[in-house]
């Protein structure tokens, strides 16, 4: 697929830089169905909280059998991660900024977290899950990926919008206004163990 370069220009103050995501898809109405959020919004909680509570069997079962991690098949990430929760007495996970972006065959959910151990050990930065449906139709994590870059929500106000249109970088019978499939409203998620 190409864009011509005036088209990618227009588009310049829309998508900022590691801050958007690009989903192509035939229809509109298959990008960010609202079940497929909520649903995917309820599988990120609870991997997050499987992790928290240490629920070895939760967590793992929130992972596709296909899922590879730094060279590691899922049952050899699965005996790195029982040793990791083994390893602290206290542990601290937060998810905040939540965004995900949903497609038929997959979805990518985005989120700052904030990963605390026994007081010695901090890890934040952006976590990025890939999703898919299995053959039974339930989302699972294909890819995970994290880096030390914390997001900050990009928001546009009215007038911002209507530059936006006016400069064609809206499509005003095909798009969405920013604010309405982002997951805003949702509540950061934090759990500590002991």
């Amino acid at each position: 697929m190409a864009f011509p370069n005036g088209e990618i220009s227009s588009l310049a103050s829309w998508l900022k830089p590691s801050h958007g995501v690009v989903v192509i898809a035939n229809r509109l109405d298959q990008v960010n169905r609202p079940s497929d959020l909520s649903e995917l919004y309820k599988a990120s909680q609870d991997w997050m909280s499987a992790w928290a509570r240490r629920d070895l069997e939760g967590y793992i079962g929130t992972y596709d059998s296909d899922f590879q991690h730094n060279g590691k098949t899922l049952a050899a990430y699965r005996a790195y991660k029982q040793a990791v929760f083994k390893r602290y007495k206290e542990m601290t996970v937060k998810m905040e900024n939540v965004r995900i972006v949903t497609h038929p065959k997959y979805a990518l959910v985005m989120m700052n977290q904030d990963f605390k151990g026994d007081g010695h050990f901090k890890s934040d930065g952006r976590k990025l899950l890939y999703w898919r449906r299995d053959t039974a139709g339930r989302w699972k994590i294909v890819r995970e990926m994290f880096d030390n870059f914390l997001m900050n929500p990009v928001q546009f106000n009215a007038e911002e919008i209507a530059v936006m249109k006016q400069d064609g970088a809206l499509n005003q019978k095909n798009s969405q206004s920013p604010e309405s499939n982002s997951s805003d409203g949702a509540k950061p998620i934090a759990i500590k163990t002991h």
